[in-house]
């Protein structure tokens, strides 16, 4: 019985690994020149697999089809790294980025965390949770939908019928929301 449960869910993974390669998705493509600036970023050298995620994500940006890729890893190994790289690329080319996390806590340590790495990139970054004030939400989503939003991190408040994005291009989901 288990071994047929788990060979459902590879055939719906791979079902939906099927359908997103007949979706289209911006292509965007990475020099040498870009990745080795984003490594200077950080006052530390990436690990290897860290750039061998990368390297993935970059083929994945490249594709013209959708990206789901799942990165795991144990706590401290890297992974808010890769993710900041992957946003900065999408946010160079004007699109919006969105990470959603899984406690209010969490947001706000990736929100320090992101605006600490990328201040000098002038990105305009935004925190949205669910205790936001509901003042604050409403110009929030308006600045989301008009677009001067670059970066959003938040909970589940995301994924709110109110929050539209003019051009969002990456969603990065952290731990419990996977």
């Amino acid at each position: 019985i288990k071994y047929s449960e788990i060979f459902l869910n590879q055939l719906k993974v791979l079902a939906r690994k099927l359908k997103n390669k007949k979706l289209n998705a911006p292509r965007l493509k990475v020099s040498q020149s870009q990745i080795d600036d984003a490594y200077t970023f950080f006052p530390y050298q990436l690990t290897e697999d860290q750039k061998s995620v990368l390297n993935h994500v970059f083929e994945d940006f490249a594709s013209g089809s959708p990206m789901m890729r799942m990165v795991q890893g144990d706590v401290g190994c890297g992974k808010t790294t890769v993710a900041i790289i992957a946003a900065l690329f999408q946010l160079q080319a004007k699109k919006q980025v969105a990470i959603m996390c899984p406690t209010e806590a969490l947001a706000r340590q990736h929100a320090q965390t992101f605006s600490k790495v990328l201040e000098k990139k002038n990105f305009n970054i935004a925190l949205l949770l669910g205790s936001t004030k509901p003042k604050d939400k409403k110009v929030i989503a308006e600045h989301l939908k008009d677009g001067s939003i670059d970066l959003i991190i938040g909970t589940h408040s995301l994924i709110q019928d109110s929050v539209e994005f003019s051009h969002l291009s990456l969603a990065i989901i952290d731990e419990q929301h996977k």
